[in-house]
């Protein structure tokens, strides 16, 4: 695989692997700069998860409303 910042897939595997060390803001960071790139469903639920692993429904609510 080439280095590709610009690409959606080393943003989301990138989140992957901070929220599986529990990085979760770096986590959501990762997966926010795929949501500038494109809107991407797959990117806004793994926000959520990261937000809900910090308690923080409210900001884990308003990211599933992008879904709508």
């Amino acid at each position: 695989m080439s280095f590709r910042p610009s690409s959606p897939e080393i943003h989301l595997w990138a989140g992957h692997l901070l929220f599986y060390i529990e990085a979760y803001e770096d986590a959501v960071k990762a997966y926010s700069n795929i949501n500038n790139i494109n809107k991407n469903f797959e990117a806004l639920i793994h926000k959520a998860k990261c937000y809900l692993a910090v308690k923080d429904v409210t900001n884990a609510i308003t990211n599933l409303k992008y879904m709508l």
